[in-house]
């Protein structure tokens, strides 16, 4: 067991540091010297910077393994008593020094305070403990250094300070190694976001690497002059792994961490291509203008700098390189591939800390449906059909619409105006291609020219797919295997009576195929109802279970809308916002009052307009938790909304990702009202289990085995074909893999 002094500790290197030694489960004690004004705000600090980092899984080992001491490199003895600074003295064994300003901009002084003189004094703290320093340096040395580690200065460049300020502090180290210190130096490359999610540091805007990035990306234009020329990525957690190798072996000497698998700019403009990002390539002296001009209206000077030294730099790397291989390979390690899909999560942090925007779509917006809202609006019914054709067929599902009257109010309509009309009942929820190929016969028997839909999202869909299949020579289930296929579609009116699936206002019917079985749907605005008649009073007279879940599936409707990575879509964000609460408000209201008008209303408003493409088409797509639930309605026949309820509480537990916290704890704190000075994790994990109780009050069910789910004899096959769906996104996106373990754990 090691006691470890770690200086630097609330930076990015020194928290990926403190974890991986949390990784390998050493039992080392970590004495963390954090900069504050007393031992609770300094603990507090480290704990909240390390939590915006990582999940709390090692919280238990922080609180075991960590002693964090209040400190300051830039005072004497750190600031401490003599007799806390004897006492760290007493226990040190070995010192880790990442401590740095660590910046290409900034004032001399501030650079030599904390990166020279802060390294003497830890450098007299190693010799007096008589402990191993590794003294984190960086690759910006080398082209300022001959291999025998004199200086050999230029030209001053805007990032000399920085590289100046770490050639004195080695300087100070190899000096104090032939007095007997025992040390290592490790020359760091371009630290990059961690190889495993693409996770990068807090200020990202201070990074030139990133800068860089940006620049490319924005300004969409690459020097031709740069294409051959190399870009070095270095992986935080990769980097952390070797130094803390190095670390327990206590290898002498100077290393360079460099990432030999570097990519040129002409491979990473091909990976940008590649996820959508367009980059043309320019003459260098026209790049150069060009970049002047826009530096006028936005970019960030600094960072075109940055950009513009890192184009025309050269490492000396070589003669250092090839011993740190050698060294590296011993133990054994390698650096990772720099791939398309790692360059992906790097761009999906810089997204989701709002460093790179991502651009609300363009866009046509056409919804064609016209929608009469309100009580009674169906007398306005026979009207609308006589636009659209004289003949009727009038599809509906089993007999709840004779029951409650509904039906009495069509049929007296269509006799009162003389519209023929033959019916088509017996529609089930999920419905059958079966069910839609006798429609299609019914339809084109009677030379039916408009299709009346009355009821609930699976009479509609139904309906829907009858009219995409009557003048088609395709069957249905071709139709939903190429949606490119729809042509000429029967009109549709749709007549609401039950709420929740936007079936009646968008270009989407959902289909089962038993005989596979499988859940899919045709999408087209073809198959747009022409008319939808919405009268919140229709829906009170189905059973509120029934209600309920459509709530269900209007709130999935919203979140898979919400939870994306675009940022400049806040309109829609705070409508969405809105119409969420109100649903939880409602959704409420609904098990108390399920007579409300009020309820009804709001309910049925906000399942229609989340749906009429008006916040979808200026959002990234991102539907991950529908395709999971309709494997569940193709295998097992279950309600659409008890699906969605059942799978929502883990499903959102799964898309619970360091590239999702933040929009999770925006949706926690304007959706529930959570206090927003707790930190993104913490709000994260409250807004889940306030969506998960929120269904219990609906009385929704908790597992699939208390519907009569009692084994996962399908779930392979279901995870793979949810999978296929899921597969084109990004954001929200889950492994086959995650899609099964879901599964497993609603059963």
């Amino acid at each position: 067991m090691d006691n470890i002094v770690l200086f630097g500790a609330t930076g990015f290197l020194g928290m990926h540091l403190l974890y991986d030694l949390f990784v390998r489960n050493n039992n080392d004690i970590v004495y963390c010297i954090v900069r504050e004004k007393n031992i609770e705000r300094a603990q507090k600090k480290l704990l909240n910077i390390f939590h915006q980092y990582f999940d709390h899984s090692f919280d238990e080992a922080i609180s075991s393994q960590v002693k964090v001491v209040v400190g300051d490199l830039c005072k004497e003895h750190f600031g401490m008593s003599d007799e806390d600074y004897y006492n760290l003295e007493k226990v040190a064994s070995k010192v880790i020094h990442c401590g740095a300003v660590v910046k290409h901009f900034g004032k001399k002084n501030d650079f030599y305070q904390v990166n020279v003189l802060g390294t003497s004094k830890v450098v007299e703290f190693c010799q007096e403990a008589n402990a191993y320093l590794l003294y984190i340096s960086s690759i910006a040395v080398i082209e300022r250094m001959s291999p025998d580690g004199k200086c050999e200065y230029r030209e001053p460049n805007l990032s000399d300070e920085y590289a100046k300020s770490k050639i004195k502090a080695e300087e100070m180290i190899i000096e104090c190694k032939e007095k007997g210190l025992r040390s290592s130096i490790i020359r760091v490359g371009s630290l990059a976001g961690r190889y495993i999610d693409g996770g990068f540091q807090l200020n990202i805007e201070d990074n030139s690497l990133y800068a860089k990035l940006k620049t490319i990306i924005q300004s969409g234009y690459l020097p031709s002059s740069m294409l051959k020329k190399e870009i070095e990525f270095l992986p935080v957690d990769e980097c952390a792994k070797a130094l803390n190798y190095t670390l327990k072996a206590e290898k002498e000497g100077i290393y360079l961490f460099y990432n030999y698998n570097t990519i040129t700019y002409a491979e990473l403009a091909c990976h940008l291509s590649e996820l959508g990002y367009s980059v043309q390539i320019k003459e260098y002296k026209d790049f150069i203008s060009y970049l002047n001009e826009v530096s006028k209206f936005g970019l960030d000077r600094e960072a075109l700098a940055g950009f513009y030294l890192s184009a025309r730099r050269k490492h000396k790397k070589e003669y250092y390189y090839e011993q740190t291989l050698g060294y590296l390979r011993e133990i054994p390690f390698d650096w990772p591939v720099i791939s398309k899909e790692y360059i992906k999560k790097v761009l999906q942090y810089m997204k989701k800390v709002n460093y790179l925007e991502v651009s609300m779509k363009n866009y046509i917006s056409q919804n064609p449906c016209k929608v009469y809202f309100g009580e009674s609006v169906v007398q306005y019914l026979p009207e609308e059909i006589c636009k659209l054709g004289s003949k009727v067929l009038l599809v509906y599902g089993e007999n709840s619409i004779k029951v409650n009257g509904i039906y009495l109010q069509i049929i007296r309509q269509l006799e009162e105006k003389k519209i023929d009309y033959c019916e088509y009942s017996g529609v089930k929820a999920n419905p059958t291609i079966e069910l839609v190929e006798k429609g299609v016969e019914a339809c084109r028997s009677y030379g039916a020219d408009v299709i009346l839909a009355v009821g609930g999202g699976s009479v509609i869909d139904c309906s829907k797919a009858i009219a995409a299949t009557v003048y088609s020579e395709k069957s249905v289930w071709e139709l939903v295997e190429d949606n490119e296929l729809v042509d000429r579609t029967v009109p549709v009116i749709s007549v609401l009576t039950v709420s929740g699936s936007g079936s009646e206002i968008d270009g989407i019917c959902s289909l089962t195929n038993p005989e596979i079985p499988n859940k899919r749907g045709i999408t087209s605005q073809k198959v747009i109802p022409k008319v939808s008649f919405l009268d919140p009073k229709y829906t009170s007279f189905v059973p509120v279970s029934l209600s309920a879940a459509g709530v269900v599936d209007t709130i999935a409707h919203l979140m898979e809308q919400y939870f994306q990575d675009t940022v400049d879509i806040q309109v829609q964000n705070s409508i969405m916002e809105c119409m969420l609460e109100k649903c939880f408000k409602y959704g409420r209201r609904l098990m108390k009052e399920p007579k409300s008008y009020e309820v009804r209303t709001n309910l049925m408003y906000i399942s229609t307009y989340a749906m009429n493409g008006f916040l979808l088409k200026k959002k990234n797509e991102d539907w991950s938790l529908h395709p999971i639930e309709h494997q569940l309605s193709a295998y097992y026949d279950i309600t659409h909304g008890v699906g969605i309820a059942i799978l929502m509480p883990e499903w959102m537990n799964a898309i619970f990702k360091p590239q999702s916290y933040r929009k999770i704890y925006e949706y926690g704190v304007h959706v529930w009202g959570i206090n927003p000075d707790l930190n993104e994790y913490e709000v994260g994990r409250l807004a889940i289990k306030k969506t998960e109780q929120f269904l219990r009050d609906l009385q929704m069910p908790k597992s699939l085995s208390s519907i009569g789910i009692k084994d996962n004899t399908h779930f392979d096959i279901m995870s793979e074909r949810a999978y296929r769906k899921n597969i084109s996104t990004d954001y929200l996106s889950l492994s086959k893999a995650e899609i099964y373990a879901l599964y497993n754990k609603v059963l």
